[in-house]
């Protein structure tokens, strides 16, 4: 009896089951707002320099006058210069130099990052640097994330880094200085993808196998609605600190996970502890109304299973496992068409992170709105994962994959070309939907196009390379950077 067997006894899919789909589902909607509320609290309003003759009433020589005066005109731009003004030499030459006395930003009620330690100008490579730690960290969080859970437990994993992912959100909160905050930033992408892949893990092992696309679907739609609502915490709240200290003390509502979030049988009944997985096993039965299970004949049949396989495998390969594992990733690497397949699943990785994460941080730039943008953007997200769940029902991976990648392309390349801002916005909102259909169907292919005893490896390596894109895209955004603001 394998372990698939053993769910399927206590029904793979039954209210216990649907339950937990949506408790993960709610844990996956802060992951969104850990990682995108960066929309707003790096949010630039525009600048210029600080001139005291021109902004400070109480300065001696404060004189209203034309702004031309003092600034000069960005050519380029089409815009009053944002890093340089005019300067008196001591021969009364006038020359231009990089702002002496700060920045003046744009009138505007929100205070975030970018306003309050001048992430601008000479210090401008500060603010693309706080994503690309951020996304560092959550790479980190992926590599570490199945080895933690494997030593220390699912659950024990899950609700441990929940637990500090709110508590780093609370303390980036109260930072005031930027190194503080860039390193709370960093810690934070450690913390928040690691209840996110655990969530996966510790779903598919207490799923029928033929349900994990549905399991996959609810933690999905967990982040996407998340994604929704985060322009509305930004709208609401005007304040960088108090935003973060609010999803902070969010994680309250996570306390019942304590009690209701199960520890996984597989983990148990691997690490030898059959009393507990017995226990848990019945009580899951016992939640979907099966009587005719038996956890001692389960577990005692399961074990006697692995036994005879273990001995079959040293058998025929009595080397260390170690060694074993080594021959057989060689071996799986020599064949062409894996290796292949490997490549492209990489190349794909790093395009969907860039064009996702590049679309989604930068999505408050666009034209109209910016939390009427945000908002639509990640609303659209949910029907862009339902899309990718229903494309691999009917059309199969690799048509899928490229379908949803050629029409986000499509969609990316004609904005620029459009007149209308409006057509413009659609465009772009519409790639991005179906860049996150691509993002959600990578998952499934590359799950499947490796033998079963390195799939950890494959998806681990293919997420690996895929933050390349993730680390990159904050410079890519800010080097091409067009955006016009007018002071007012």
């Amino acid at each position: 009896m394998t372990y698939q067997d053993v769910i399927s006894k206590v029904d793979g899919f039954g209210p216990y089951q649907k339950r937990l789909c949506f408790l993960l589902f709610v844990s996956t909607f802060t992951c969104a707002i850990g990682t995108l509320t960066m929309i707003f609290t790096i949010y630039d309003p525009g600048y210029r320099c600080n001139i005291p003759e021109l902004d400070d009433p109480e300065h001696p020589q404060y004189a209203p006058s034309n702004i031309s005066d003092f600034i000069p005109w960005d050519t380029k731009n089409q815009r009053p210069s944002q890093c340089q003004q005019y300067h008196k030499a001591d021969n009364s030459t006038i020359i231009v130099k990089t702002c002496a006395d700060g920045w003046v930003f744009n009138k505007t009620e929100y205070n975030t990052v970018v306003t309050e330690f001048e992430l601008v100008c000479e210090r401008g490579w500060r603010k693309p640097l706080t994503v690309s730690l951020f996304m560092m960290g959550e790479a980190i969080g992926s590599f570490t994330g199945g080895a933690l859970s494997d030593r220390f437990g699912r659950k024990k994993i899950f609700l441990i880094s929940k637990f500090a992912e709110f508590l780093i959100y609370f303390f980036i909160g109260m930072t005031q200085n930027y190194l503080s905050y860039v390193l709370l930033r960093w810690l934070e992408g450690v913390f928040v993808y690691l209840p996110y892949t655990t969530a996966f893990v510790l779903g598919n092992e207490l799923m029928a196998s033929n349900r994990r696309n549905t399991l996959s679907l609810f933690i999905y739609g967990g982040y996407c609605t998340g994604a929704a609502c985060i322009p509305l915490l930004g709208w609401l709240i005007k304040d960088w600190h108090w935003l973060m200290r609010a999803v902070g003390l969010s994680g309250i509502i996570y306390i019942p996970y304590y009690w209701l979030i199960p520890e996984s049988p597989f983990w148990l009944l691997s690490t030898g502890r059959s009393e507990e997985a017995k226990v848990l096993l019945s009580s899951i039965a016992k939640y979907n109304g099966v009587t005719d299970f038996d956890a001692d004949e389960a577990v005692a049949t399961f074990h006697e299973e692995e036994k005879k396989l273990e001995e079959k495998r040293n058998q025929k390969q009595p080397e260390s496992e170690g060694a074993r594992y080594g021959q057989l990733v060689f071996k799986m690497l020599g064949n062409p068409t894996i290796r292949l397949r490997l490549v492209v699943a990489y190349l794909s990785w790093i395009v969907t992170n860039m064009v996702y994460y590049g679309l989604a941080l930068s999505v408050t730039q666009l034209n109209g709105n910016r939390f009427i943008n945000a908002f639509i953007s990640g609303l659209l997200e949910f029907p862009g994962i339902l899309f990718g769940f229903y494309a691999l029902q009917s059309i199969g991976r690799p048509l899928s994959l490229s379908a949803t990648m050629g029409v986000g392309g499509i969609c990316l390349s004609i904005a620029p070309f459009l007149n209308s801002p409006l057509f413009m916005n659609v465009m772009v909102i519409a790639g991005k939907t179906a860049i996150i259909s691509a993002f959600y169907i990578n998952f499934s292919i590359t799950g499947e196009m490796a033998p079963t005893l390195f799939r950890n490896l494959a998806v681990g390596s293919c997420s690996a390379f895929g933050k390349v894109g993730s680390f990159v895209v904050p410079y890519l955004m800010y080097l091409g950077r067009q955006i016009v603001h007018t002071y007012c």
